[in-house]
């Protein structure tokens, strides 16, 4: 009986078979990492864009509720900034004499040929009753002479009380800390009460929000980071004027890796006293 030799492999047929397998593992590499660096870089600028929008949203939301005639568009320390007075309440203050029988009782005026720290509001003015740690505002036109930011047209010092009026239902006891002469009066007859300054400010790599007593300075109190990762940031305000809307624009660009996302916002603001 013969014996068959068995076969196996030659050396050049086990080369060709890693070579092969080589380029076949180097070829998918190259599909897998491909893929897979899209998805990274897709996931990356879905996080630039969710983290620039939702900085934006927070600025655009803050800045609506700015007092009237307030913004300004500054350098702060050497940083472009946005600064205004954020308001958090307000109402009509009354002007004329009352109803029956408290009519003309000029303690539920507000006057404006003396200094005044009482008066009523004629509608809500959406705070319970209660003392805080606010200023007042009236006909705030940002005019030399009646800028709020110079405490003229607004309170010079903080603290307002609200009460019931029980002698004349449905209105509110407006008491301030102390007696302030308003320049002008509203034409509406509108008030507003203020909480604080606030400034955005685009610095070192970041956009940081600062909240401050209006007198001091912006960076009196430590800020709070809205966005990381900016490469730069640009506010243009055009103040319009009593019967047209302010424009402000917010541009920012923020990066990370060589990805890149610019985006704008424009915010309209009621500059209406």
């Amino acid at each position: 009986m013969r014996v068959q030799p068995s076969k196996g492999f030659t050396l050049v047929e086990l080369i060709i078979v890693i070579v092969i397998t080589g380029i076949v593992a180097v070829v998918g590499a190259v599909i897998i990492q491909g893929g897979v660096g899209g998805y990274v870089d897709q996931e990356r600028r879905a996080s630039l864009v969710a983290d620039a929008d939702r900085a934006m949203r927070r600025m655009s939301r803050e800045i609506r509720l700015a007092l009237p005639n307030s913004i300004r568009v500054n350098q702060c320390a050497g940083n472009p900034c946005v600064e205004f007075l954020a308001t958090v309440a307000g109402g009509r203050y009354r002007e004329g004499p009352g109803p029956a029988p408290v009519g003309g009782d000029p303690n539920r005026r507000l006057r404006f040929n003396q200094p005044d720290n009482q008066f009523n509001s004629t509608g809500p003015i959406g705070l319970a009753d209660g003392s805080y740690p606010y200023y007042l505002s009236v006909y705030n036109t940002g005019q030399s002479g009646n800028d709020a930011w110079a405490g003229q047209s607004m309170t010079q010092a903080r603290g307002v009380t609200l009460a019931d009026d029980v002698a004349v239902p449905g209105e509110t006891r407006v008491t301030l800390a102390n007696a302030h002469q308003f320049p002008l009066s509203s034409p509406r007859q509108r008030f507003y009460l203020v909480e604080d300054a606030v400034a955005f400010v685009c610095e070192t790599g970041r956009i940081n929000r600062y909240r401050y007593d209006r007198d001091q300075a912006f960076n009196a109190n430590a800020g709070n980071t809205l966005v990381n990762r900016v490469e730069s940031c640009e506010f243009q305000y055009d103040a319009g004027s009593s019967t047209r809307a302010g424009l402000l624009t917010l541009t920012l660009v923020i990066q990370e890796e060589g990805e890149r996302v610019r985006l704008q916002h424009q915010i309209q603001v009621s500059n209406t006293p």
